[in-house]
């Protein structure tokens, strides 16, 4: 299933990495994708989300509310 989640701090990140453990494709969306080295409060940067997916990177994008 394709699934898209307004946000990226740490619900959206937390959510994302169950949904993605259930073979989903994902996309967190963000003001400014550019920036994913930027601390999102107690969660990681996205970078990090990204990296701690167990392999499933290739599922999870990171994108704007655009598009």
């Amino acid at each position: 299933m394709k699934i898209g989640i307004i946000g990226s701090g740490v619900v959206a990140q937390t959510l994302g990495s169950r949904l993605l453990g259930q073979g989903n494709d994902l996309m967190l969306g963000t003001r400014d994708p550019n920036k994913l080295d930027d601390k999102k409060m107690f969660g990681a940067t996205l970078r990090e989300w990204k990296s701690q997916t167990d392999g499933q990177a290739q599922n999870a994008k990171v994108g704007t509310f655009k598009g």
